[in-house]
């Protein structure tokens, strides 16, 4: 094992030598060394682009459905049981999901599930949702999908009476 890495250490430095005094296509050989990294720079630019343009997006679906979600009647918990509460939040996240996925068309990929959590308090609305979102350039390095995750708040209207 030891004669093997020597070997493989003596011919290394042996063509890293020879390749050092070639001067012969100098620029062909850096450019093609350099063009992977290039390309992964450019693709992954690219890729940067498509997430943040998909972000703005899905950010007002969810401002949208947290909304939708604010409007509806279902959104007052008072008087409610916990199970009962539990019950209504899930239909009302059923409900968001829903909303969002008529509001808003992914750019890229057409498989996608939301995730939606609906966090309702005496003063606010609270609506989180994420979901995947597909890389393209970037799945090269590894990196097959970014999940974009948006939050969202509504303030009740509070009544005073006289």
């Amino acid at each position: 094992m030891g004669n093997f890495i020597d070997a493989f250490i003596v011919s290394t430095h042996r063509k890293l030598k020879a390749f050092r005094k070639n001067q012969l296509g100098f620029v062909t050989q850096i450019t093609a060394l350099a063009a992977l990294p290039m390309f992964l720079c450019a693709g992954a630019a690219i890729d940067t682009i498509r997430i943040y343009c998909e972000q703005v997006a899905f950010d007002s679906a969810v401002d949208s459905a947290v909304l939708a979600v604010a409007a509806d009647d279902r959104a007052s918990l008072m008087g409610l049981s916990d199970s009962q509460a539990a019950s209504r939040i899930a239909g009302l996240e059923a409900f968001a999901r829903k909303y969002m996925a008529e509001n808003y068309t992914p750019q890229f990929g057409s498989d996608f599930e939301i995730a939606v959590d609906i966090d309702i308090t005496g003063q606010s609305i609270d609506l989180t949702a994420s979901h995947d979102f597909p890389t393209t350039i970037m799945s090269l390095t590894g990196i097959e999908e970014v999940n974009l995750t948006s939050h969202s708040q509504v303030m009740k209207a509070i009544y005073v009476s006289k």
